[in-house]
């Protein structure tokens, strides 16, 4: 079965999967690695947690806050992009109208 799979990839999709899987290898080590307990304070809080969880979470809230305001960015494209089409359709029609 992975024989038919590994067969189906050209070139680049299989470098990019073993480029994938040693990466994950690698991911696995540093986890396991760095699962020491570290101390988290928060204002009045302090919490023991893996510092390879707190990486993992620090990620995570950084990737959501980006995708968050990338989204903030792609709608305010997306009207300017409706303006321009409505823009573009009154223009077509008042030089059909002149024609």
């Amino acid at each position: 079965m992975f024989r038919e799979f590994w067969n189906s990839l050209n070139f680049w999709k299989r470098v990019k999967l073993v480029f994938i899987m040693i990466l994950s290898v690698l991911v696995l080590i540093f986890a396991f690695q760095n699962w020491v307990l570290g101390e988290l304070r928060l204002v009045f809080i302090r919490v023991n947690i893996p510092v390879t969880l707190l990486i993992a979470i620090t990620f995570f809230i950084g990737y959501s806050l980006a995708l968050i305001s990338n989204f903030k960015k792609v709608d305010e494209k997306e009207k300017e992009i409706r303006k321009l089409k409505v823009k573009i359709e009154d223009l077509q029609k008042s030089s059909t109208k002149n024609s």
